[in-house]
This record gives structure tokens, C-alpha cells and sequence, in this order.
């Protein structure tokens, strides 16, 4: 994000909770925001305003867990904005279709691979 920042792009955070779906399309509580290289000071939030998702250029999807109906609700107010045309990364049906706690649960465990530390020279 400071990257993006540092590059001239506006960047917003999204309430999870503020998401919504209504006549007009997918919505969301945006907050303008500021990061910073700082352990004490890492972001500054200014104040909230409702926003259409569509009106934004790109939508990064984190949520903490709980994996719950919440987030799954959210999934689909992000799939809504995302055919509306903004760009989604984390793809919404993927957040839900390969959840990273269930997701393992496919594959056999032979399949997995261990890595431990290696010291390189």
C-alpha cells in the first residue's frame, strides 16, 4: 500500500460490514486513507463516506476470518461491483470456492509438501 501510495494512487479502506447491495448496485462505507513506514503510526483513516464499489478503480479483498455468513454475503456484494467493472483481486467466488482452511481438505495429503529450513551459503 505504500508502494501505491508513494505512486500517486488514492487509496480507501472499506468497512466489511458496510457492504451492501442495493437498486443502484454494490456500495460501501469508504474511508479515505494514509499509510505510513512507521510501527507506531502505520495508517491515518479520514472521514467515511458512502461510495458505489463500481466507482473504484480496484478493490483488494482481506478479511479476517471468522469464514462465516458475513463474509460470504460480502463475497457476493464484491462480485456484484466486480460485474459492474471494477476490478476485484482475490476474485470473489474464489475466496468462497477455495476458502485456505477447507481448501487443503481436497487434495491428498501425499500431495503436500514439507519444507523445512535450509541454511544457504
Amino acid at each position: 500500500m505504500i508502494e501505491a501510495q508513494n505512486r500517486g494512487h488514492d487509496l480507501s479502506y472499506i468497512e466489511p460490514s458496510s457492504l451492501h447491495i442495493n437498486e443502484r448496485g454494490a456500495h460501501g462505507l469508504i474511508h479515505e486513507i494514509n499509510v505510513f513506514d512507521n510501527a507506531d503510526k502505520w495508517f491515518e483513516l479520514k472521514d467515511s463516506f458512502a461510495k458505489k464499489l463500481s466507482d473504484l478503480d480496484v478493490i483488494i479483498m482481506r478479511q479476517d476470518p471468522p469464514f462465516d455468513s458475513d463474509y460470504i454475503y460480502n463475497t457476493y456484494v464484491l462480485e456484484a461491483a466486480e460485474k459492474e467493472g471494477v476490478k476485484v483481486i482475490n476474485r470473489p467466488r474464489s475466496l468462497r470456492d477455495c476458502n485456505e482452511k477447507v481448501f487443503l481438505l481436497f487434495f491428498e495429503l501425499h500431495h503436500l509438501v514439507k519444507t523445512k529450513k535450509v541454511n544457504l551459503h
